[in-house]
């Protein structure tokens, strides 16, 4: 990454809500110069492609097709084990922080994040431990700003890719991993069938068929 080059970054996450898979942060460091054309390869909130199999091969390709834009990126898996309760946003937090150092954020024009929860700016970046003169942290920004639409999408699609090799690790089709139908009987055949919960279930989520499951023994 060259100081001469005037960059922004943007930061977000996938897998915040889900009770299945991992959480993934990731960052994007684009050149100023190529943040528009990102809107015109139709990079966006990573959420607007919608689900099943069709979403993850847009995504995708929309990932592809933008690579060359991007100078640096840089993302972090934090696994279902590693999510215990209370330790989400803070697991989250650190992760911001090793991403801006990995795409030198000191060097950067302005830094996007797409706001974590109902987490206030001042808050945030308290708990962050460092500023920077443009620190854009805002509800929505995945939305707003290209550079974090990016960061969103190449956060979702490596979610994807982790989630895609654990349902086919157990013999399943791809689920999304929120708390729905899908995801719920996915854990119930494998609950019958083993007695325990499968790998990459968050266990400490206060989801109903979980907490069920863990009772019975899982």
């Amino acid at each position: 990454m060259r100081k001469e080059d005037d960059f922004v970054i943007g930061i977000d996450e996938a897998g915040m809500g889900p009770v299945f898979g991992p959480l993934v942060v990731a960052g994007a460091a684009i050149l100023t110069e190529s943040v528009e054309k990102l809107s015109v390869l139709g990079v966006k909130d990573s959420k607007k492609f919608g689900g099943g199999a069709r979403s993850l091969l847009r995504r995708e390709e929309v990932r592809r097709s933008a690579e060359p834009y991007i100078m640096k990126s840089f993302s972090v898996v934090i696994e279902p084990d590693e999510i215990r309760s209370g330790l989400l946003y803070p697991l989250h937090i650190t992760a911001v922080r090793r991403i801006l150092e990995e795409l030198n954020w000191r060097e950067s024009s302005v830094v996007y994040i797409d706001r974590l929860g109902g987490t206030a700016r001042e808050k945030f970046l308290s708990r962050l431990g460092f500023w920077h003169r443009d620190f854009i942290y805002e509800k929505k920004a995945d939305q707003k700003y290209p550079a974090v639409s990016m960061a969103s999408l190449i956060a979702k699609t490596e979610r994807d890719c982790r989630v895609s090799g654990l349902c086919r690790d157990l013999g399943e089709e791809y689920i999304s991993g929120y708390a729905n139908s899908a995801t719920e009987g996915l854990l119930r055949r494998y609950f019958d069938k083993h007695g325990k919960l499968p790998p990459g279930t968050r266990r400490s989520y206060a989801w109903a068929p979980i907490t069920e499951m863990i009772r019975a023994g899982g």
